[in-house]
């Protein structure tokens, strides 16, 4: 079986060649802005996950933009990835999130289980208001 191990909500993730050692850039809890809507440049996903057995697995997964109000919307979905090692690195790039609502959101990584999709980590963020001048 396979478990999602973390999860991280970032701007960048570098990943250095020679080493394979992976660098996360600026985590990402919350923001502000004085209208809606707004568009934010390229968001990042970086995620861990492992298996329990030697066994190869097919895997798919996808990231959902929760909004506040409880709306849903899937931003990216894997194509069917061959997990053959103990752990996999996946990492998503979102190039523009739109932003439409103040308040609690959450970056949600699911992933395909017996043909339905789980989520198995939720990466919030808060977008506040700017107070007017």
């Amino acid at each position: 079986m396979i478990r999602n191990v973390w999860s991280v909500l970032c701007k960048d993730i570098l990943t250095d060649q020679e080493t394979n050692a992976v660098t996360y850039i600026q985590s990402i809890e919350e923001g502000a802005a004085e209208a809606l809507p707004i568009v934010i440049s390229q968001v990042s996903i970086g995620t861990l996950w492992e298996k329990d057995s030697e066994q190869e697995e097919i895997f798919r997964a996808r990231v959902v933009h929760a909004f506040p109000s409880g709306v849903k919307k899937e931003l990216l979905q894997t194509r069917e990835v061959i997990f053959n090692r103990q752990h996999q690195r996946l990492h998503f790039k979102v190039k523009r999130l739109s932003i439409t609502e103040y308040g609690r959101h959450e970056m949600r990584v699911e992933f395909l289980r017996n043909g339905q999709w789980q989520t198995v980590s939720r990466l919030p963020f808060e977008i506040k208001k700017l107070a007017e001048k």
